[in-house]
């Protein structure tokens, strides 16, 4: 459907559509708007909607501000559904497949596309953005890395995989100025 789009785009005049994933993201966290935060529905899809369209950090802060004038200080579940929602569109700009967490790791999947994307040292650039000792691997031909949770709490491990992919977003986009 990517190339469709795309193949659509060119043939309507428009300029090339910037490739993204729809990055599966699964950290087992609790990240839902609560009824007790925000009772009434139509209020809590526009906001679901909100978070959906946030596409940079200043927006996301920008969000964050609004909820806390309109509804007050947000329980866990919120800022989990928020940092989640800003770390989708980095991964998504990033070419991540996949953010999977498991008992011991969390591992990242990269898609195929992001083979020719990026230089390998810029994939060692992003993860100096982190503290979490990780691997890197290959798996089916796109690269894996695996971050160790040694201990950590979710909300450091969600900041930490945030780091490193809002790196790969920026050396991304750097990519398409030049």
């Amino acid at each position: 459907s990517q190339l469709l789009e795309e193949a659509v785009h060119k043939c309507m005049g428009g300029e090339k559509v910037k490739t993204k994933t729809n990055a599966e993201i699964m950290l087992g966290l609790d990240a839902f708007i609560p009824s007790y935060y925000i009772g009434d529905e139509r209020q809590k899809i526009e906001i679901y909607k909100r978070i959906r369209q946030v596409d940079t950090r200043k927006n996301y802060e920008e969000l964050q501000d609004e909820m806390m004038d309109r509804f007050g200080e947000y329980p866990d579940e919120v800022a989990y559904l928020l940092e989640i929602g800003l770390l989708k569109t980095f991964a998504d700009n990033a070419l991540v497949e996949k953010i999977e967490k498991n008992k011991f790791e969390v591992v990242l999947t990269m898609a195929k596309s992001a083979n020719t994307m990026y230089d390998p040292q810029e994939y060692f650039e992003a993860l100096s953005e982190t503290t979490l000792k990780a691997s890197v691997g290959e798996k089916l031909g796109k690269m894996t890395f695996r971050f160790k949770i040694e201990n950590r709490k979710d909300v450091v491990l969600l900041r930490e995989i945030m780091n490193f992919t809002e790196k790969l977003s920026e050396l991304r986009d750097k990519h398409e100025k030049e």
